[in-house]
Parts: structure tokens; sequence; C-alpha cells
């Protein structure tokens, strides 16, 4: 009976081992052929698009305002448009024409509040961008 039983273990002890070898043996192969497709990846850069200036770049309204219900019987539905409002009217070029030292942190945190507020801010984050890559 011991026999057996001593055969079985060993038997169940040598599956053990090939399959923990078979194991590492995919895991390697497949993480070679994972560093073979990033070579090759790699070996074929897509080149970095250029940011262009968007002169005319409004988000959508709010999505508070959105309509998720019907509305109640005799309110008119007010929508608003803004597009022909210029809200920065030049305050961007506060801070386009000054050195990087001229500009404090308040007028930093001021131009950073007014941006949150604003639908606009996009445009001024590419710009802001473009005078970082400029530097």
């Amino acid at each position: 009976e011991w026999k057996k039983y001593q055969r079985y273990q060993d038997n169940l002890k040598g599956l053990k081992k090939q399959l923990k070898k078979l194991e590492e043996r995919f895991i390697l192969e497949t993480a070679a052929e994972k560093r073979r497709e990033l070579d090759e990846v790699l070996a074929n850069p897509v080149p970095k698009p250029e940011v262009l200036l968007i002169s005319d770049f409004r988000f959508p309204s709010s999505l508070t305002s959105l309509p998720t219900a019907e509305p109640v019987q005799g309110e008119n539905p007010v929508q608003e448009d803004d597009a022909d409002e210029d809200l920065w009217e030049g305050e961007d070029d506060d801070l386009l024409g000054k050195d990087e030292d001229e500009v404090g942190a308040g007028e930093i945190q001021d131009v950073l509040d007014d941006l949150q507020e604003s639908q606009d801010f996009a445009h001024l984050v590419v710009q802001v961008e473009m005078k970082i890559e400029k530097t």
C-alpha cells in the first residue's frame, strides 16, 4: 500500500514540476514576444502633432443646463447665446508680454480663477502651452 501511495506522490510531484516548467516557459515566451512587439512599435514612432492655435473654440453648455426631464408647464426654458461675447477682451494679453519673473503669484491665481469660471479657457490654455514651448 505504501509503495502505491509513494508512487502516486512521486507522480503527482513530477506532474506539478512539469506543469510549473511549462508555465514558466509560456510566460517567458509570451514576455519575449511582447518585448519584440514593443521594439517594433518603438522602431516606427509616430511624430507628435503640433499644437495649433484654436481661436474660436467654445465648450458646450454646462451639463447642469441640459434638459433631464420634461419642463414644467408654463415654464419657458431660456437658452443663452454667448457666441458673440468676448469674455476675455485682451485679458490674456496682460500676461503674454511679461517675463516669467514679472508675473506674480497673485496675478497667476487671478488668471486661474478666471479660467475656471469661463467656458473659453481652452483658448488660453493653448496660448500658454505655445508660450511654454517657445521658452
